[in-house]
């Protein structure tokens, strides 16, 4: 039995307050009843925003998930997931280093986006630890070191 059909079968048997017809003894049930089912409707209002918001959350998510898998994941992006406080594996920043593989249309500055928040001192701070300058090119393929990042970076 659905929360929906017990409350219908239980408004069936039990009289509202409004009555005339419902004795002393009843009326206390009655007004219980009524109190109780004020308390549900409140519960499937709270449900029904909770819900909402759970679905809106879960898109976001899933969203962050294709940019990851596209490889064009933000600093925005990652800070969201911060802030949603959800743990996640492509959090960098905890590491020392990590390694990058560059694929086709990528640049210094493309790749600092992902990674830091500024990505022009980003992209400077990639290029040293890769002993390369700025201007180098990267190749799909090729491997770059991106080096640790303070939170606030």
């Amino acid at each position: 039995m659905t929360l929906q059909e017990a409350k219908n079968t239980l408004d069936s048997v039990i009289p509202t307050p409004g009555n005339r017809m419902v004795d002393g003894e009843h009326l206390q049930i009655a007004a219980a009843w009524q109190e109780v089912k004020r308390t549900l409707a409140e519960l499937e209002t709270a449900k029904d925003a909770h819900d909402t918001i759970m679905e809106w959350r879960a898109r976001q998510i899933e969203t962050i998930r294709q940019k990851i898998d596209a490889g064009t994941l933000t600093y925005e992006d990652r800070k969201l997931l911060d802030d949603l406080q959800i743990p996640h594996q492509y959090d960098k920043r905890v590491r020392e280093a990590e390694e990058y593989a560059v694929k086709r249309g990528d640049s210094l500055y493309s790749i600092a986006k992902i990674f830091f928040k500024d990505a022009w001192e980003g992209a400077k701070k990639i290029a040293k630890a890769n002993s390369i300058t700025i201007t180098s090119p990267i190749y799909p393929g090729q491997t770059l070191t991106i080096p640790k990042r303070r939170n606030a970076e």
